[in-house]
C-alpha cells in the first residue's frame, strides 16, 4: 500500500519537474518562484521570535 503511494508521488514529482523544465515559460516560472518566496516569508513571519532567531542562525552557519 505504501509503495503505491510512494510510486504515485514520485510520478507526480517527475511530471512536475518535466513540466517545469520543458513546459513553462520564463514568466510563469518567475511567477511561481515569487509566490513560493512570498509564502515562505509569510510563514516565517508567523513563527515565534525565538524560532526565527534559530532559523537565522542555522542559515548563516551553513553559508
Amino acid at each position: 500500500m505504501a509503495n503505491k503511494k510512494s510510486g504515485g508521488l514520485l510520478a507526480l514529482g517527475l511530471a512536475a519537474a518535466a513540466y517545469w523544465i520543458w513546459g513553462m515559460k520564463k514568466e510563469d516560472k518567475d511567477k511561481v518562484k515569487e509566490t513560493v518566496k512570498n509564502a515562505g516569508t509569510k510563514l516565517k513571519d508567523k513563527l515565534p521570535q525565538d524560532l526565527r532567531d534559530k532559523l537565522d542562525g542555522f542559515s548563516s552557519s551553513k553559508a
